[in-house]
């Protein structure tokens, strides 16, 4: 009894070092947890997964807005700020109580019921706050009613070598046809026109004949012909007329004359098969391809040109594109469900019918993977990434006009709300 007595004693005696090391344990531990840095991958993927949310989510809801004919509501997210953090803490408590508390050694010697606490914490957060700003100004929707330039169109087509069928669809107002005799028709893209029939086999018959677009270099004459005495004085200036797209040509011999002219690029449409140039004449010619086809040059006599058509093709706004995809929807969700489709090439060679858009009203069931999705009038509305036409392409699309209005004052240099 009496050396059991003297063990427990000497393994109290130990006990101040135990608490030392279990206390020094816990802190390498808690200083080695506050190493660890917020990952800054991890942030910015959750950041642009929010962003592209947004977007889509936006422009869901705006063409949704449409198909009721209420008014349009763009934001664009200007700043983001984010912020990530990890702390630690860490505390060592202990309860002694003395074997001898007469003497003064014995008073830090433990005895039994003396208690040791070790306490830690590790506490991460991540955080953003951002500028939420309205686009609905002057700036914005100057650009945003007006008709999409010939030029845009242009790019949109050359990008990335979309369907035809599908450009048209969205962009064309309308297709105006004036024959020899000046009669005229007039076929409207509106989906719920009973004509609307007409306008798509007008646009596929023109298709057909190679209707395309390209651009060409238009010099239009800037001010009047210089004399030699004026054109020596402009040329110290030659580097910076360079930079802003103007050229000289010499004009007159004489006396010399020179003329200063800016060149800007030109969009138009134009035919790139013999059998198109035959029905709509020689002045839709690509001049990009003219020499590569010698002999089309030669289709175009008198006795045709007088029985030619004249072909006038009309682009709607980015505003009248949203109204267009908001049609669908209504004839989509209306009583009696109607998917307007357009023809799609296959490998094959072979045409196939396709959605334009496809949206879902409430939840699909199965889907689980969607473009976008968004609650409207109480209503869920979804979009799936599967088998959905040219849903994807819509989006694409959509995105990509929606910036090119985003021009400089367009949004506000203050933001309109701040959400952190």
């Amino acid at each position: 009894m009496y050396t059991q007595a003297i063990n427990n004693k000497k393994n109290m005696r130990h006990f101040p070092l135990t608490c030392a090391a279990l206390g020094l344990t816990c802190l390498m531990l808690l200083n080695g947890c506050s190493s660890i840095n917020p990952d800054f991958m991890e942030m910015t993927e959750a950041y642009e997964r929010s962003i592209d949310m947004h977007q889509k989510k936006s422009l869901l809801a705006n063409m949704l807005r449409a198909s009721d004919d209420l008014p349009l509501m763009f934001t664009d997210i200007t700043t983001v700020a984010g912020t990530g953090s990890i702390n630690t803490a860490s505390s060592v408590s202990a309860n002694l109580l003395s074997a001898e508390p007469g003497s003064f050694a014995g008073f830090f010697s433990p005895t039994n019921g003396s208690a040791l606490g070790v306490s830690s914490g590790l506490s991460t957060s991540r955080s953003f706050t951002f500028s939420l700003g309205s686009l609905n100004n002057e700036e914005f929707y100057r650009g945003f009613l007006t008709d999409t330039p010939l030029e845009d169109m242009h790019f949109y087509m050359k990008s990335d070598n979309p369907s035809k069928e599908f450009i048209a669809s969205l962009l064309v107002s309308s297709i105006e046809v004036i024959g020899p005799d000046g009669n005229k028709k007039i076929y409207l893209n509106d989906p719920l026109s009973p004509d609307y029939k007409i306008f798509q086999s007008t646009v596929y018959q023109l298709i057909d004949d190679g209707l395309t677009t390209e651009i060409n270099n238009v010099m239009s004459d800037l001010g009047p012909i210089l004399s030699k005495e004026e054109f020596t004085k402009v040329l110290p200036e030659i580097s910076k007329l360079a930079e802003a797209k103007i050229t000289v040509r010499k004009v007159r011999i004489n006396p010399e004359g020179y003329q200063l002219s800016s060149v800007q690029p030109k969009a138009k449409f134009c035919m790139d098969s013999p059998s198109g140039l035959r029905h709509w004449g020689q002045h839709m010619d690509c001049d990009s391809t003219s020499n590569e086809r010698p002999q089309a040059r030669a289709l175009t006599t008198k006795a045709t040109a007088a029985s030619q058509e004249t072909l006038i093709i009309r682009l709607r706004s980015t505003k009248g594109v949203f109204r267009y995809l908001g049609k669908l929807i209504a004839l989509q969700a209306g009583p009696n469900p109607v998917v307007v489709t357009i023809r799609e090439r296959t490998a094959t060679g072979q045409f196939k019918e396709q959605p334009i858009l496809l949206v879902h009203k409430g939840a699909i069931a199965g889907a689980d993977r969607l473009i976008a999705s968004t609650s409207y009038q109480g209503t869920l509305y979804s979009v799936p990434l599967q088998e959905n036409g040219f849903s994807a392409r819509v989006f694409d699309l959509l995105s990509v006009m929606v910036t090119m209005n985003k021009i400089p004052g367009s949004i506000p240099a203050s933001p309109g709300v701040l959400i952190r």
